[in-house]
């Protein structure tokens, strides 16, 4: 009876596991299967708070199926050749673009190439003590070619959705879990992790495992 429990208990947790992993990793469906690129954002909800700076990454990939799973760890990004990323200033934020190991401010529109082996582009945007608050978009449109049957195709782009909630500055923020790497730290530029925190379900199966274990559960 324990033995049964035990294991309707873990499958259960499993399964909650997968759909919380399934939420956030396929919270859109790209418009083409050949290239899609999101923007993640180190805050959740897309909240910005005045006089407080937030993390960008914009990565373009390749869809793994029709449902159009984000990347997360390393970005599937064969046959897709990333060109170059085109951003705009916004009045009231101040934007700072990453190119080798330096952030650059963002006064001008600009384009900014992506280098040899660059997976990502990193955005620092800071939200002035004045800014208005509300939704506020920042516009960044992303540039590639795509590869088929060994032709490269034509030059390509696609808008990406950057949206930044300006909250007041004492406003709360709930940190999401970064899924890249640290830049300058670790020495490595432009590199994806994988996630190194389980999911509270997914912890929650392992440690009933442990204990169906330890109960004699014959799992």
């Amino acid at each position: 009876m324990v033995r049964r429990i035990c294991v309707v208990l873990l499958l259960v947790a499993i399964v909650k596991a997968q759909d919380v992993n399934s939420s956030q990793l396929c919270d859109e469906r790209p418009v083409r299967m050949d290239a899609a690129v999101k923007a993640f954002q180190s805050s959740y909800y897309e909240v910005l708070p005045r006089g407080h700076e937030e993390t960008i990454a914009v990565v373009p990939y390749v869809p793994q199926n029709k449902y159009g799973c984000c990347p997360s760890g390393s970005p599937n990004q064969k046959g897709l050749v990333p060109i170059q990323m085109d951003l705009q200033p916004v009045p009231g934020l101040d934007v700072r673009y990453r190119v080798g190991h330096h952030y650059v401010r963002l006064e001008n529109p600009v384009s900014v190439p992506f280098g040899a082996g660059q997976k990502f582009m990193l955005l620092k945007v800071a939200a002035r003590p004045e800014t208005t608050l509300g939704m506020r978009h920042l516009p960044v449109r992303f540039t590639f070619r795509t590869v088929h049957d060994g032709q490269l195709s034509e030059l390509q782009s696609m808008d990406v959705p950057v949206s930044l909630k300006i909250a007041e500055h004492d406003a709360k923020v709930e940190k999401a879990d970064w899924p890249l790497d640290h830049p300058v730290r670790n020495g490595v530029v432009n590199t994806l992790l994988f996630p190194v925190k389980l999911p509270v379900n997914l912890s929650l199966a392992l440690l009933l495992l442990i204990f169906c274990h330890g109960s004699g559960c014959d799992l």
